[in-house]
């Protein structure tokens, strides 16, 4: 689901979003505005631009919790 999701979203930013210039909000759209202004593709800039946040959610997240089976289950810190 994630992988369809994800997808969706995608075509939907390159089918209507950019060539329409339409400008969608937070890092989406910060991605449109330097891809327009840099001729740089916009999902290298989202890629960029999303990297502190998914350092950011490992750091508060990763280190306490593993991820099996599509669920989180809490480690023992002892």
């Amino acid at each position: 689901m994630i992988l369809l999701g994800s997808s969706l979203v995608a075509v939907g930013l390159e089918i209507f979003l950019v060539p329409n210039h339409i400008i969608d909000g937070d890092i989406v759209g910060v991605s449109i505005i330097l891809s327009y202004l840099s001729g740089l593709p916009s999902g290298a800039f989202l890629f960029c631009l999303n990297l502190p946040f998914f350092f950011w959610g490992y750091k508060a997240i990763g280190d306490i919790h593993d991820v099996k089976g599509g669920r989180f289950k809490k480690r023992n810190i002892h």
